[in-house]
């Protein structure tokens, strides 16, 4: 399985680098692609051989090779490529209940040095806090049946804004019963497009009761110490279907209206905000800001009350940004950064 978790880029001046590692069972013939441009890049195995230019290697079965993507261009940070770490990500079902744990711990520890981390799951939808707590009871001690083997034990906290109607539902999409029973919880204005269009199951980021609910979810899951909790990819501008077809980035329900006209002196409604911005690249780049700051603000409640219970705890990010919303990114990892002063 190839596994790489970042590529290099450029952050405030500084060039990051990545460590690829591959693993097989059978020999295999593999190309990597890449979205870097020739000449601003090399890669080179644990030996110091370049990767073929042709872009294809032939790995043998049963043999690893460790590969390091190193930037030409501008300042390089150093990584332990020689041993990156193996991070094993689990659904909710494989630890819902003492049964299934035990089924999934048991295939960890029958594969010895399959993983160095764990991450478990706070689930998807938004469940009542009560399965939050019971579950979060589980994973205390899961965590701790892990470390006991020499296992760390992170928490990816799966659910914030949410990915969409067509996942939540599972084919009801937009449908009440379909979000009473993915969504129990849910007692405030999901996520909305320019359009109007309302995803139900997906949570508008402003809303104080969605905050208060993240808080609350966060206190239960930092009893169980987590090395690290990952922030979903969901926390993005985009893919909140049905909501985010056809519409411009961002939640337009009414409380973020209110919101961003309350801090720019306006009194747009949503159909003469977006058709203003068509003509006004200024108050489009203000809008885009704005609808960034708001998921900052989820980021920042996750990672102020782990750092808070769980001050050890690193607060991470699983990012899905395209190149022209990596200012989201970019936000995102210094409040998480600022909050808790971990890397």
């Amino acid at each position: 399985v190839p596994m790489l978790q970042h590529a290099a880029y450029d952050h405030k001046g500084v060039r990051y680098v990545a460590a690829i590692n591959f693993s097989w069972n059978v020999p295999a013939e593999v190309e990597l692609r890449t979205g870097f441009a020739d000449g601003d890049y090399e890669i080179v195995d644990e030996d110091g051989r370049p990767w073929p230019r042709d872009g294809k290697l032939v790995v043998p079965a049963a043999r690893t090779r460790v590969f390091e993507l190193r930037p030409t261009k501008g300042k390089a940070v150093r990584t332990d490529a020689a041993r990156p770490k193996m991070m094993l990500r689990l659904s909710a079902g494989n630890a819902d209940s003492d049964a299934h744990w035990a089924e999934t711990r048991a295939a960890i520890e029958g594969a010895p040095g399959c993983c160095d981390d764990v991450w478990f799951s706070t689930g998807t939808g938004v469940p009542e806090l009560d399965w939050h707590r019971a579950n979060a009871a589980r994973l205390v001690r899961g965590a701790k049946d892990l470390r006991k083997a020499g296992i760390g034990a992170s928490l990816q906290f799966q659910a914030t804004i949410g990915h969409g109607d067509a996942v939540s539902f599972a084919g009801r999409l937009g449908s009440a019963r379909g979000s009473r029973k993915t969504c129990p919880a849910k007692r405030w204005t999901g996520w909305t497009g320019s359009t109007g269009v309302e995803c139900v199951s997906c949570n508008c980021p402003r809303q104080p009761g969605f905050l208060a609910y993240l808080k609350e979810v966060s206190a239960l899951y930092a009893e169980m110490r987590p090395d690290a909790v990952w922030i979903d990819d969901d926390l993005r501008l985009d893919n909140h279907r049905p909501a985010t077809d056809g519409s411009r980035i961002g939640c337009w329900c009414a409380t973020c209206l209110g919101d961003f006209n309350a801090e720019t002196g306006g009194t747009w409604t949503r159909e003469a905000l977006a058709q203003d911005m068509g003509a006004d690249a200024a108050l489009e780049r203000r809008w885009a800001e704005f609808s960034v700051r708001s998921l900052v603000r989820i980021a920042h409640v996750i990672a102020a009350e782990f750092h808070r219970l769980s001050p050890t705890t690193r607060v991470c990010l699983q990012q899905a940004a395209t190149a022209d919303r990596v200012e989201l990114v970019r936000a995102v990892l210094d409040e998480l950064h600022a909050v808790t002063g971990l890397p």
